[in-house]
């Protein structure tokens, strides 16, 4: 009977309309048909009215040829099915699975919620409702997306009989109460549930290039389409059972676009992985398109409310068989075309392995679409024997890059594929940020915006994280870092709460012994709490420099211990150092110009298009005098002498307005207010760092000028007012600075009138 399980019609349509509903190709359908047929075996569980009834509601249930053929010698009159037991008792069943699901759904979305709010605040005070949405949601919406969008349509599907509206499977009045209200929640979650998983695919993608994840994507442009493929064929399987004509033809078109947008984007960065999926996409367009064609080549007689009269056996028998036969067959070809695809965007990239300039790349090759390029730009994903990536490879994928930003320069996915490639692949942070910020400017949709949120979360994530290692950029590392970080701040504090009221208790007349008892056991506890809790945290993050200047300080103030607190201050420090020269590195690593201006001596300073400094290392602070942290925040006009801290706002302001270049990508000599309110020359270089207009960053590059035995120097204004001098001018003139500074050059020499000429 396994042919007549596979294209029986619906066994809950017989004998309410006398033939199948409609066609049935479901192997589960052999799983009911057992089932079905022990339960009426034992009929004594079925608590109906009679044996007319329980003949009836066999009729009902009986799903396959040989089953038919028993209940017409039996000669039963059809009698309108009553609701049985076991078909309220599904219903209840369903219900509670159900609500159970929309209860999950409303829950994650609340913890959807509440961490975003959480980013926005940067604060994290608990971990478990992240884990516990990630999992959620991974189950509830990534792998059983149409298993739950099933249930959550299931109480819509109903049809008319007899001018009232049931439910196709448990006969109840869907306009009644309460199944009315099941139907609305349904609605309601459904709508819900694809705008949650809608949401999620969006942020579904893979920000690494290099990425060896089996199902990494550089985009979610296909996986978005492919939703909502499916999400169509959900709702096809569901509610338009009446109109069986309507729902194979949408099962045709969705499943065939499904295979068309698998293999025109190929979108993982894993080849085999493209050319399994669309394999079985393939198949599925290949069963989707034979039932259409089933459905449509049989006899329908359509009266009195009877529908999918099949008229030969046979021709059911032909047309499964020849799905089956298909099936390998189409297999085969849907990941040929898969694979074919990207052997062609390969061929395409070698065409790149030279990029002369002043040569435009239409010229070599045109791609299609922006997502071509990303393509064969995968090129370079090819690593030796190590598992180091191959440089040649690399040079090439570069190349094609560069001739998508050139070829479609007004493409938001071609700027973020490449700033992915430069940061990551590269280690290029200042170039990766400059396409970041083109792409900000060119009105990227929902997805892109998401992808360049999550590179600058990632950014801060690794940033805070400090010594963490990669897990750091993971938002649970992250949040647990900091859950770690403010615990230790909590022991810390309490550990100094409690040497201040033993303290206190010392500077009274009468001091209890044991009150001072319990003083000593409350500092011990807490000393003891806080060393564990610090030697956990250091044993996870040694190289993060925060917590060792932390755990620095509770030893220097807590546990008296000043050596091993100097051991600790001097590693933080090393590691300061050691991330600041990391940075330097990768923001100059592609100004050639830069390369020999940097050393370890370099002062860096970088200020946004306000003058506000953004950052500054250790040099600028030792030049300028002033002690790590104290510049960051502050406008950088208060590390210059008098007019000029007062213009260069408006320097700043004429640039952004008008894009004059004056001063920038060039080195001279300036002079510069040192904290202890001297000025004293430096050599400045200025070049934009990233971004246009107000989003503009700059970097300076200072260094000291170097003193020449055969020449002395004096810096003035236009007007001849003295601002300082080397120390080579001092010891010739015999001049104090103070005494310089503010005076008329003029006023030097003997001869004034000579001086002023």
């Amino acid at each position: 009977d396994l042919q007549g399980v596979l294209l029986y019609p619906d066994p809950l349509a017989v004998g309410r309309h006398g033939e199948a509903q409609q066609l049935r190709l479901w192997p589960k359908r052999l799983v009911f048909c057992i089932a079905w047929q022990y339960v009426t075996a034992v009929g004594s569980h079925w608590q109906c009215e009679n044996k007319q009834q329980l003949k009836a509601a066999m009729r009902l249930c009986c799903i396959s040829s040989s089953l038919m053929m028993q209940e017409q010698q039996m000669q039963v009159t059809p009698v309108t099915p009553t609701v049985c037991a076991p078909v309220m008792q599904g219903y209840t069943f369903y219900l509670a699975i159900f609500y159970l699901l929309v209860a999950v759904l409303y829950m994650s979305v609340a913890i959807c919620v509440w961490v975003g709010w959480c980013f926005m605040n940067d604060n994290f005070p608990f971990l478990w409702p992240i884990k516990v949405a990630r999992l959620v949601v991974s189950l509830f919406v990534s792998m059983f997306y149409i298993a739950s969008l099933n249930i959550f349509l299931m109480a819509c599907a109903c049809d008319k009989h007899n001018g009232v509206w049931e439910h196709s499977v448990w006969h109840v009045e869907c306009l009644g109460f309460p199944h009315i209200v099941h139907a609305a929640f349904s609605i309601v979650s459904g709508v819900v549930f694809f705008v949650v998983a809608l949401l999620l695919v969006l942020g579904d993608h893979e920000l690494d290039p290099m990425s060896k994840s089996l199902l990494a994507a550089p985009h979610s442009l296909c996986e978005l389409r492919a939703l909502l493929c499916k999400t169509v064929i959900t709702f096809s399987d569901i509610l338009l059972k009446p109109w069986p004509h309507v729902q194979v033809v949408l099962y045709a078109i969705s499943c065939g676009l499904l295979f068309y947008y698998h293999a025109r984007m190929v979108p993982h960065y894993v080849p085999w992985i493209n050319a399994l999926r669309g394999g079985l996409n393939m198949v599925l367009a290949w069963v989707a398109l034979m039932s259409c064609i089933l459905t449509y080549t049989v006899d329908w007689d359509v009266h009195y409310g009877q529908h999918t009269h099949w008229d030969k056996d046979e021709y059911r028998g032909i047309m499964t068989k020849a799905m089956a036969a298909g099936c390998p067959v189409l297999f085969l070809v849907g990941a040929g075309i898969c694979w074919g695809h990207l052997v062609y965007a390969w061929r395409s990239a070698l065409k790149f392995k030279e990029l002369p300039p002043g040569v435009k790349p239409r010229t070599i090759h045109r791609f299609m679409e922006d997502f071509d390029v990303e393509v064969a730009s995968r090129i370079g994903r090819i690593w030796d024997e190590e598992g180091v990536l191959d440089p040649t490879a690399l040079e090439l994928a570069e190349n094609v890059l560069r001739a998508g930003v050139a070829m479609k320069p007004n493409s938001v996915l071609m700027h973020i594929v490449y700033s992915n490639f430069l940061i990551y692949v590269r280690h290029n942070a200042q170039a990766g940020w400059s396409h970041l910020e083109m792409a900000k400017k060119l009105e990227p949709n929902l997805s892109y915006q998401f992808s360049m949120f999550s590179r600058h979360q990632e950014h801060k994530q690794k940033s805070a994280g400090g010594g963490g290692g990669e897990g750091s950029t993971d938002l649970v590392s992250y949040v647990e870092f900091q859950k770690n970080y403010r615990s230790l701040l909590v022991y810390h504090k309490a550990s100094l709460v409690a040497n201040r009221e033993f303290w206190r208790l010392l500077t009274k007349d009468t001091i209890p012994l044991e009150r001072l008892g319990h003083s000593f056991k409350r500092i011990d506890e807490m000393e003891s709490m806080a060393e564990k809790t610090y030697k956990l945290v250091l044993d996870r993050y040694p190289t993060n420099a925060k917590l060792l200047k932390s755990y620095g300080k509770f030893l220097e103030n807590v546990k008296n211990d000043p050596w091993g607190a100097a051991r600790y201050y001097a590693e933080a420090e090393k590691q300061e150092e050691l991330a600041e020269s990391q940075a330097a590195e990768i923001r100059v690593a592609d100004e050639t110009s830069l390369a020999g201006m940097v050393d370890d001596k370099s002062a860096l300073i970088t200020i946004d298009a306000n003058g506000i400094m953004q950052t500054v290392n250790k040099a600028a602070c030792q030049l300028m005098g002033y002690k790590k942290g104290e510049l960051e925040g502050k406008n950088v006009s208060m590390l210059m002498p008098a007019p000029f801290s007062i213009r260069h706002n408006s320097y700043l302001r004429n640039h952004i307005t008008t894009g004059q270049v004056k001063i920038l990508n060039t080195t001279r000599e300036v002079v510069a207010l040192h904290k202890d309110r001297y000025v004293f020359p430096v050599s400045l270089y200025v070049g934009k760092y990233s971004g246009d207009g107000a989003d503009s960053v700059f970097m300076g590059i200072m260094k000291p000028v170097e003193s020449d035995s055969e020449m002395i120097r004096a810096w003035m204004l236009t007007t001849g007012t003295m601002l300082c001098a080397d120390q080579s001018f001092l010891d010739y003139a015999g001049w104090d600075p103070d005494e310089l500074v503010g005076r008329a050059f003029s006023s030097l020499g003997v001869d004034s009138q000579e001086l002023d000429e």
